[in-house]
């Protein structure tokens, strides 16, 4: 069975602690599948924040009910949006709150609730006694701000203990229920600690998901939790209008492969972005694997895309994934992502992440490997003529030595991609490649990728290379960290590093010679 969980706030590292939690518990066979919303505040601390993160939350629950999940979990106390998503949904949609206090009735007849904020407690208060608890549970608040759980050197934890203590004392509880998705995790240590039940509104809701689904019951749509009426919305709420033909799809959208003009425009996306692709890559990227690339279109028009291209049968790589500015939080990221994923099936998958979605990725089981590093410059002076190094192009022996470096072979992508008007060089003594490198022109300058070499020599000489046939202007390479010395090359050669992402593996990492990557091939393919 497949479960879904919602953080309706916009941190993704909470994301993680609550999948973990919810993992925790989860039985043997149950896939739980945790999202970050895509808009709304960072916490939800007050009656403000969670009025603004309900968007966000139904667009994740119409995907995800979308892509398979029997049902879906609002991981926030607040019980976040929770009458909206049931009346959306057609699968059971928990509140950690109701689970949570549901949970503690069964084995405590008086327990204490424990929130983090005074503003959030007065909202905790009122779903206690909505759920007709208020004879038995209290509520506290241990003036804790939401994102302080997620920092080591808070004393949160220390105030979190000492309101437990008080409300053992002084309320008499013979249970805790923790009052915040955030504390998910310091559940079973502090049952310890104090020697009373102490209750996780995440690991209780997953378990009363399973249950549900394993009775084979879901929300009512008879009265109140009857679907939408299907009307018009107006201004920024327009694409959440109900639709008739399928209540928990708020918008019409539909996802097919893209031709190679709609890669073009993906591509150009990307520029926009500021990834400064070359100029003709989108022909060797569709050329890679023409069924690798999905999109996403409302009423004709792309509004997200993916690449998620397969290098035979046992490795994928995904990137390009990108939402138009002005459809994003519209769940069609999310969309063409399931897309994308479910595409390259059990494959071991790869990615290059940026810093801010690295914690997104790593909730959705990639691991990181590395870290890669972008630099930039315009090379100091010119190189000298060097007689080992002759241009090159798809041929038998330059192919094998790709192998190497790279996860699975790509004879499809190099056929386009050692070809003009790139810049393919190889370095060659005694009739074997010792390296080989590839420069394209980009919308800013040129950018290298692959340099693989069999020493920073090799490497360095290539480099020279490559930078001088392509003119002048600045040259762009993504450098993975284990190649430092070739880093402390580049900046003595006048390149500054600038951003940096990090490459991840959805399975098991492939087994590379590593240290002849001086530079990847792009963070769009690998």
């Amino acid at each position: 069975m497949q479960i879904l969980v919602v953080n309706p706030n916009t941190t993704a590292s909470m994301t993680e602690t609550i999948a973990a939690a919810a993992r925790l518990v989860a039985a043997a066979g149950t896939d739980i599948v945790a999202v970050t919303s895509s808009m709304g505040p960072v916490s939800i601390e007050g009656y403000y924040d969670e009025a603004l993160a309900v968007p966000g939350l139904l667009v994740e629950i119409a995907a995800g009910e979308r892509s398979g999940a029997q049902a879906a979990i609002v991981a926030c106390f607040d019980d976040t949006g929770l009458d909206a998503a049931r009346a959306m949904a057609n699968i059971p949609v928990i509140g950690i709150c109701e689970a949570a206090l549901s949970t503690a009735s069964f084995i405590a007849q008086r327990f204490t609730v424990v929130t983090t904020t005074e503003r959030s407690r007065v909202p905790v208060e009122a779903l206690v006694q909505r759920y007709g608890m208020a004879g038995r549970a209290r509520v506290r608040a241990a003036d804790i701000p939401v994102l302080a759980l997620e920092d080591p050197t808070s004393d949160a934890i220390l105030k979190l203990r000492g309101e437990i203590a008080r409300a053992l004392e002084e309320d008499r509880a013979e249970a805790i229920v923790l009052g915040c998705a955030g504390m998910a995790d310091l559940a079973a240590a502090l049952q310890r600690e104090f020697g009373v039940p102490v209750i996780d509104g995440v690991g209780a809701a997953v378990k009363q998901a399973e249950a549900l689904i394993a009775l084979g019951l879901s929300t009512s749509k008879r009265g109140a939790y009857a679907n939408p009426l299907a009307k018009p919305y107006l201004g920024a709420l327009k694409s959440f209008a109900p639709d008739l033909v399928s209540p928990s799809e708020p918008m019409r959208r539909t996802i097919r492969t893209l031709a190679l003009e709609d890669v073009k425009i993906l591509v150009d996306w990307a520029a926009a972005e500021g990834w400064n692709p070359g100029l003709g890559d989108a022909v060797a990227f569709h050329a890679a694997d023409p069924d690798g690339f999905i999109g996403a279109f409302v009423d004709g028009e792309m509004v997200a895309g993916i690449s998620a291209v397969a290098y035979g049968d046992d490795f994928g790589f995904i990137g390009l994934y990108i939402c138009r500015p002005d459809r994003r939080g519209e769940g069609h990221g999310k969309a063409v992502w399931d897309a994308g994923m479910a595409r390259l099936g059990d494959r071991t998958i790869g990615l290059d992440g940026v810093v801010e979605q690295q914690a997104n990725y790593r909730s959705m089981g990639f691991a990181p490997v590395y870290r890669t590093i972008r630099f930039v410059g315009s090379p100091n002076g010119p190189t000298t003529a060097d007689s080992d190094i002759r241009v090159i192009g798809p041929q038998a022996d330059v192919l094998d030595y790709d192998s190497r470096f790279f996860p699975a072979p790509r004879r499809s992508f190099l056929e386009h991609w050692l070809r003009p008007p790139h810049v393919a060089l190889a370095i060659v003594r005694d009739g074997a490649i010792k390296g080989y490198g590839v420069a394209r022109q980009c919308r800013d300058g040129c950018k290298v990728g692959p340099l693989f070499a069999n020493s920073l020599d090799a490497a360095s000489r290539l480099f020279g290379a490559l930078a001088n046939a392509s003119g002048p202007g600045n040259v762009h390479l993504d450098v993975p960290e284990t190649s430092g010395s070739f880093a402390a090359f580049l900046s003595f050669a006048g390149l500054q590093p600038g951003f940096e992402t990090a490459r991840m593996y959805k399975g098991k990492a492939p087994q590379l010679a590593q240290f002849g990557v001086f530079a990847i091939t792009t963070l769009e393919l690998g």
